[in-house]
């Protein structure tokens, strides 16, 4: 059964890049803390990055939301609500469906 976090690896790299670009509504910031959650949950799960690595990236994103006026809270629940969602779906994955979700992202971050 097709999932969404087993997408390519390019449509994983199109989003982790998309993720800068936009204008500044509380709705795209909340698109964006779904979209860097879900990436992150998948990083997290693969090992590809650290979690320090990850939390700086989620900080970055965080301080880009508050400079426009977007509550840091708003940001956070959506950020949360997704990651928890995604590392439920991801934790229910087979090996089979780990490897195919894995393997594009250790070849992305150069470790495969």
């Amino acid at each position: 059964m097709p999932r969404l976090l087993t997408k390519p690896a390019a449509w994983i790299a199109a989003a982790a890049l998309s993720l800068g670009f936009g204008t500044a509504s509380a709705q795209q910031y909340e698109e964006s803390a779904t979209a860097l959650a879900q990436i992150h949950a998948i990083m997290e799960y693969c090992g590809v990055l650290t979690p320090q690595m990850l939390d700086i990236m989620k900080q970055r994103k965080q301080k880009a939301a508050r400079e426009t006026g977007v509550s840091t809270l708003v940001y956070d629940a959506a950020y949360l609500r997704a990651y928890t969602k995604s590392r439920n779906m991801l934790d229910e994955y087979g090996e089979e469906e780990k490897e195919l979700t894995c393997q594009p992202m250790r070849a992305m971050a150069g470790q495969d």
